[in-house]
Formats: structure tokens, C-alpha cells, sequence
């Protein structure tokens, strides 16, 4: 009896390490409600995702990342907005809506090129974060913050894989832009959405 044939998450022959833009979304294991909850939503408060013990283990984690440039940490899953730098000048952080994080006050203008240019990756000298992160691939990134929130909280939180997507236009950059935004607002129609309340 054959298998099947899982589906290759990544593009084929496409380097992550190429300066460019990235949408990640990382998931807990089985989907489980372990990194906060959604609360608010009527006519007074705005959705806002209040985070547990374990989300501001990653909110922390994710603060020392110098490449992301936009992110959400939701009850079950996160989303990164990852920049992959071409020269020197570090990305311009915008915290996550969640609960003790301001919001934008407007979106960015993204570059022309989200792709970035073909060829190596420029230097990404005079960047801070942890040793190394500021010159890492995609899967790099992600291995790393899978491996230090697992660490810091002592117990494995994250499902295997992750789901990527490159950003090859300003109008895909400004719709993930919303989307990342948004996402505590459409909770309910988020395809990551369960009824558990675990945390």
C-alpha cells in the first residue's frame, strides 16, 4: 500500500534567504488555545487578544527578532510578517494588536520590489537582535523561534511545520498588512478558529 504524498509546503527552488518580504503563520500543536484569548468585540472594545503566560514568552521572542516587521500572536497560531533585509538599515517593527501593544498608526509604504533583487543577500550589518538572527533564511527564523519559545517555557508548543508565503507586490504586502491587523476582529472567521479555550 503507498502512502501519500505529503504536500511540500515550500516553493521548489526558491531561496529563503533572498532579501525580501515573507508572511509566516505558525501553529500550536493539535490547534490547542495555549498562547492567549480574544476578548472584547462589542460596541465599546475592539477584539484585542489578551496573552497567557505562554504568548508573552513569544511576544518576548519575537521582540529580539530584528527581521519582522509586523506580527500577531492569536490563541492557537502566530503570523509574521518577515523582511529579509538587502542592506544595513533595520525593518521598522510595528507591535501586534494585542492587549499592552499599540498599533500602527498607519501603514507603511512598503519598497517597490517585495521580492527582492535575484542574486545572494546583501550584508545586514549594524542590525541588532540575537547573535546571528540578523542574517538568517526564512526557515531559519522560524526554527528559531519555534526552538527558543520551546525552551524558555520548557514543554514543545509548536506544530511541526509552518505555513510561508512570498510577498511579491506592495498590494500583497498591504493586504497581509490588514489582514495581520484585522485578525483578532474576524477571530470567528479565522480558518485557525476552534471553540477550545484551553489556555
Amino acid at each position: 500500500m503507498e502512502l501519500p504524498k505529503r504536500k511540500p509546503n515550500r516553493l521548489p527552488g526558491y531561496d529563503y534567504s533572498r532579501p525580501g518580504c515573507y508572511f509566516i503563520t505558525i501553529c500550536t500543536q493539535e490547534k490547542r488555545h495555549v498562547l492567549g484569548r480574544v476578548v472584547g468585540g462589542d460596541v465599546l472594545i475592539a477584539p484585542r487578544v489578551v496573552l497567557s503566560d505562554a504568548g508573552r514568552v513569544v511576544e518576548e521572542v519575537i521582540s529580539t527578532m530584528p527581521c519582522v516587521e509586523k506580527y500577531v500572536i492569536m490563541p492557537n497560531h502566530v503570523h509574521l510578517l518577515l523582511r529579509i533585509p538587502e542592506g544595513a538599515a533595520g525593518p521598522v517593527r510595528t507591535p501586534a494588536p494585542t492587549e499592552g501593544a499599540a498599533g500602527p498608526a498607519g501603514t507603511p509604504a512598503p519598497t517597490e520590489s517585495m521580492a527582492g533583487p535575484v542574486g545572494p543577500p546583501a550584508p545586514t550589518e549594524g542590525m541588532a537582535g540575537p547573535a546571528g538572527t540578523e542574517s538568517m533564511s526564512v526557515p531559519q527564523l522560524t526554527g528559531y523561534l519555534k526552538r527558543r519559545v520551546t525552551r524558555l517555557l520548557g514543554r514543545p508548543v509548536w506544530q511541526r511545520s509552518y505555513y510561508d508565503h512570498v510577498v511579491r507586490t506592495q498590494a500583497d504586502y498591504l493586504r497581509i498588512w490588514d489582514y495581520i491587523d484585522t485578525n483578532p476582529a474576524k477571530w470567528r472567521e479565522d480558518c485557525y478558529f476552534t471553540e477550545t479555550e484551553e489556555i
